[in-house]
């Protein structure tokens, strides 16, 4: 009897243990700083891509936005729009439709397009030279230098990803790591070469899930996190290799929906509303620490949204804050489409939220406006 007591006893201390290594911490922040940027009479408050530029020479954001050829330059300082760059469909200059964007330097422009073309700019809008970006195992549809999933330069190379098996349902489930995902282009002899990093081998063991991950860089490392499975990657850009995958720890079980066969209709979509997503990840050097953002699921009968945009607009999402291990530190939540979980950014200051999002009750077209916080971190 004393040993049935003693294990009960083991049992319910261990679990205890457990339950206290994950437990929720709700973490508070504090603003540092509140940005409004007007907007001109023809610009979007909708961006592509937001790129914040600390300089001795101050301090810049490069904006691109939805649905318009140009980029704009905000001298934050000033709080104005010092320039704008203007690109066209036609002419010696011309591209295809803007998918994102990344500063070289002071001097050069990295613009990703649809085609799958990269680009090289000037700032005054000049086209100085082009690449189409052409897959080695697979057919590249489209390519993105999003805030999400921004272009990396390192070494004088760039790095792009392609998160996505453009034949998803026709791929048999035992070629999920067939297809690789990461290319490094020269930039002196604009050559493309693919990287060694692919889906696990037993990703979709269980079903299909989307292969989309976001990724941040720290040093020669690329980390990612995938949109629908709670695992981070470690890849060595030196080394060309992963060198880690790791489960993300978070307090409560985050599950996802996984496919035996291709839904129809609405189903799927519908599906996957009522499970959460993983939409970027940003590594801060400043505070040594790393942001997760997680959309939380959201029921579409509530909204007068559509499916399809209710999909990359959902109204709540969290932050978690994990250390440089990937260890838990907590987390926040933001609701009611307070904030953008797609064009954070982070700075000296802090972490840049943006915060005049669509469908919010105070969206104004007028203007950009982020917060930039600094989260305050649980006492030992």
């Amino acid at each position: 009897m004393k040993h049935v007591f003693f294990l009960s006893f083991l049992l319910i201390f261990f679990s205890c243990e457990e339950k206290k290594q994950f437990e929720k911490t709700e973490l508070s922040y504090e603003v540092i700083e509140e940005i409004q940027l007007k907007l001109d009479s023809i610009t979007s408050p909708l961006t592509i891509r937001t790129q914040l530029i600390e300089s001795d020479s101050g301090t810049f954001l490069y904006t691109m936005h939805s649905q318009q050829m140009s980029m704009n330059i905000y001298n934050l300082q000033t709080k104005k729009n010092i320039k704008k760059i203007k690109f066209s469909h036609d002419g010696i200059n011309r591209i295809g439709l803007l998918q994102g964007f990344d500063v070289y330097n002071k001097d050069t422009l990295l613009v990703a397009t649809y085609p799958p073309h990269l680009v090289i700019f000037d700032h005054a809008g000049n086209k100085i030279n082009e690449l189409i970006v052409s897959g080695e195992d697979q057919y590249i549809q489209t390519i993105e230098s999003t805030n999400a999933l921004p272009f990396f330069i390192f070494k004088n190379k760039i790095y792009g990803a392609y998160p996505f098996i453009t034949r998803y349902w026709e791929t048999p489930i035992k070629e999920v790591s067939n297809f690789r995902h990461v290319y490094e282009i020269d930039f002196k002899n604009m050559s493309i070469q693919w990287k060694n990093l692919s889906l696990p081998s037993r990703f979709w063991d269980k079903g299909k899930i989307s292969p989309e991950f976001s990724w941040t860089s720290k040093g020669d490392s690329i980390i990612t996190v995938f949109k629908e499975n709670a695992q981070i990657q470690v890849f060595s850009i030196n080394q060309n290799q992963l060198l880690n995958i790791l489960d993300l720890k978070t307090p409560e079980k985050i599950d996802f929906i996984k496919f035996q066969q291709r839904p129809t209709g609405n189903e799927g979509a519908i599906k996957q509303l009522g499970k959460g997503a993983f939409r970027s990840i940003h590594y801060d050097k400043y505070r040594r620490v790393y942001y997760v953002f997680y959309d939380l699921p959201v029921d579409p009968e509530q909204f007068t949204i559509p499916i399809s945009k209710l999909h990359s607009t959902r109204p709540d999402h969290k932050i978690f804050l994990l250390d440089e291990n990937f260890e838990y530190i907590g987390e926040h939540t933001f609701k009611e489409f307070s904030s953008d979980p797609y064009d954070a950014f982070v700075g000296k200051k802090g972490l840049y939220l943006p915060t005049n999002r669509e469908y919010s009750d105070s969206f104004d077209e007028d203007y950009l406006k982020f917060k930039v916080i600094q989260f305050k971190k649980p006492k030992e």
